[in-house]
């Protein structure tokens, strides 16, 4: 009997996580979107045999248009969501993209990379919404965390990709290998079953039922019943009630406010830009193919990581955590680049370990606390009705400060230069654990029903530190 179910909860993990793995194309060919610019842009202002030497202000448009996309497509996608379902609104987004890399790999002229680059930013910022709600409505409370950090993983898992072909194809060529990614993703889409959670909300209950059925892979009925009596019941209490100011602002300003504080922290930016600041981390006798390749890896591998652990130690203390140790990181970082003149640049490269460790410490910190965590607390928080519409609001607060930060970034530098710009950052790290601890909530134990009851009825909840 014990083997039987050992069998039987093996079988339903897989199935979750291969639903996982199918929509996380999306998250993939995002990566692979905002990791291009790192290669790309270099070569085009050089020169380029298509385009020609191209400016340092059309290098910025090409490099950053794609989250201006991102940032026009979440809302309309959020309405979609919620009125077409996940499962179709991602077969619809998976074909910006697949034009966008085709135009990019075709394109002779800034306008058309542009135009492509701002299509395949659409799909992005649709992925951005529709990935992390669907993940975290197949999976099981045991495996929601563990799951939920494959959305960040597999973007970073793009931009690493770029980092190895890169060694080995220019930049049209990537775009011409990241088309089957696109393709994936829809056949993936077109076989997998409709979230659960949606299919209940809509009043659909026997589909509902056979996608619970499909995930779960359980013959038992009681288990079964159980989980489709607590899904109705979440749903009975969503139809006669309003959502109330208090569980607003908690199951979509709490996510925002992480959204926002994640991408100030900068992580992301420099993960993804690695290749251009890579001589300032490792300095000048250090390798800086070797700087990015290890820099590149540690999100993939921390995620992978942290994924295993994130439901026993909870959200909470990683994000409090992750915090505390990325604002010390980029800190010690900000002092080390901050002696750095031109006269005493000898004794600067003496530092050039304490500033590569400093530098991925908080990438490390970064994945396996803020980067994951914000984007599964907003799957996890947002209200259940219209889940869309609110995810979609809390991902503006994602793509509006990236594309901000993106085009900007080096005036930014220039008026706090570069080590006061690392220092903000830091603290920017510390606004973000202080308010983990004050208003963040645990919720690793709870069911996406009883975390909604939680919201509106102001339970009380367990916050483990």
């Amino acid at each position: 009997m014990c083997g039987s179910c050992c069998i039987k909860i093996c079988t339903s993990t897989v199935r979750q996580h291969l639903g996982s793995a199918g929509v996380g194309h999306g998250a993939l060919a995002l990566g692979i979107l905002l990791g291009w610019s790192s290669l790309a842009i270099p070569e085009l202002l050089k020169k380029s045999d298509t385009l020609g030497k191209i400016s340092p202000i059309e290098a910025s448009w090409i490099s950053n248009i794609s989250l201006l996309g991102a940032l026009c497509a979440v809302l309309p996608i959020g309405l979609m969501v919620d009125r077409f379902g996940r499962r179709i609104t991602i077969l619809i987004s998976s074909f910006p993209i697949l034009i966008g890399w085709i135009l990019m790999s075709i394109g002779n002229s800034v306008g058309i990379l542009c135009f492509g680059r701002f299509l395949a930013g659409i799909s992005g910022g649709a992925f951005s919404v529709i990935i992390p709600l669907y993940v975290t409505e197949i999976a099981e409370t045991r495996l929601r965390g563990a799951m939920g950090y494959s959305f960040t993983q597999q973007l970073c898992a793009g931009a690493m990709i770029v980092f190895i072909m890169g060694k080995f194809a220019s930049w049209k060529i990537l775009g011409f290998k990241a088309i089957p990614i696109s393709i994936i993703l829809f056949i993936a889409a077109y076989f997998l079953p409709e979230s659960p959670h949606y299919l209940f909300i809509i009043g659909d209950k026997g589909k509902g039922t056979d996608s619970l059925k499909w995930f779960r892979t359980t013959t038992e009925k009681e288990i079964i019943e159980a989980e489709v009596k607590e899904i109705e019941s979440r749903v009975d209490r969503m139809t006669m009630s309003r959502h109330n100011g208090q569980s607003l602002s908690k199951g979509v300003g709490i996510p925002a406010v992480l959204m926002l504080l994640q991408q100030l922290s900068c992580a992301g930016h420099l993960i993804f830009g690695i290749v251009s600041i890579s001589d300032v981390i490792g300095g000048k006798t250090m390798n800086p193919s070797s700087v990015v390749l290890i820099i590149i890896i540690t999100p993939v591998v921390t995620m992978g990581l942290a994924a295993l652990i994130v439901d026993r130690v909870g959200r909470r203390p990683l994000l409090i955590l992750s915090t505390l140790v990325m604002s010390l990181s980029f800190f010690l970082l900000g002092c080390c680049i901050y002696v750095q003149t031109d006269e005493n640049d000898s004794v600067l490269n003496k530092f050039r370990w304490i500033r590569l460790i400093s530098f991925v410490s908080y990438i490390f910190a970064y994945s396996f606390g803020l980067g994951p965590i914000s984007w599964l607390l907003m799957a996890e928080l947002v209200p259940d009705r219209r889940k869309g519409f609110y995810a979609s609001i809390v991902t503006i607060f994602n793509w509006l400060p990236a594309f901000i930060l993106g085009k900007y970034f080096l005036l930014f530098v220039y008026f706090l230069t570069l080590p006061g710009f690392i220092w903000f950052c830091a603290i920017i790290c510390i606004f973000a654990a202080f308010f983990s601890y004050l208003f963040v909530p645990e919720t690793s134990k709870m069911s996406l029903p009883e975390i909604q009851d939680f919201l509106e009825d102001n339970l009380k909840m367990n916050h483990p530190v």
